[in-house]
């Protein structure tokens, strides 16, 4: 099998909630601002310089980026870490606007953005920084929980499925290569491949794991 790149899985609660967007989308701004005041100062700037060589990170955007693609994909994403994004994700983990959640990040709202805690973020991406013999090279999805691609594809299918089950529709639902949801009133049936290898990593021991819906 070739090399599949790494990505991370970002959802959000499938409920509207105003509240909590329009504090989310506040705090990225107090972020963006801290980080933008922080780059003013020549000493922090020459530190940080590997992360802005190409391009500053900026906060603001990228949770732009995030939230208007989960509005696109059914409120869970799979992001590419070679991409553009991967310093401002992390940095936004640390800073608390990410949360892991088993194999995937949710939103949250930070208590406290701060000058201090945002050139903290910095300096974690920082802390990454490689000398590959042709200058500094900074690997932030060193700090990120990633899985390759597929599996990172079956996870978002799995969690979009998973939220459909209080829906009205039942029957069987394929979520994955060899995998697969059986839906009814009772509950659902996971039912899986045994040579599925997205299955293995899913940690399922069971060919046929039967789970009852709460009620």
């Amino acid at each position: 099998m070739g090399h599949q790149i790494a990505h991370v899985v970002i959802e959000r609660a499938s409920e509207p909630d105003c509240r909590f967007i329009g504090s989310w989308f506040v705090k990225a701004a107090e972020a963006q601002g801290l980080w933008s005041q922080a780059l003013r100062n020549p000493s922090f700037r020459e530190w940080v310089f590997p992360l802005c060589e190409y391009f500053v990170p900026d906060l603001e955007c990228a949770a732009v980026y995030v939230f208007g693609e989960l509005e696109q994909q059914h409120q869970a994403i799979a992001v590419n870490v070679e991409g553009d994004l991967t310093v401002e994700l992390a940095m936004m983990v640390h800073l608390g606007f990410f949360v892991r959640a088993g194999q995937s990040y949710r939103l949250a709202v930070p208590e406290s953005v701060t000058l201090e805690r945002v050139q903290q973020a910095a300096l974690r991406v920082m802390s990454t920084t490689k000398d590959l013999g042709f200058g500094p090279v900074v690997e932030p999805e060193l700090l990120l929980h990633t899985v390759p691609e597929a599996e990172a594809e079956a996870w978002r299918e799995w969690i979009i499925q998973m939220r459909r089950l209080n829906s009205e529709a039942y029957g069987k639902v394929q979520v994955a290569g060899g995998i697969r949801l059986s839906l009814g009133n009772a509950g659902f049936r996971i039912l899986i491949n045994g040579s599925s290898k997205v299955g293995h990593k899913m940690q399922l021991a069971r060919k046929d794991w039967v789970l009852f819906a709460g009620g």
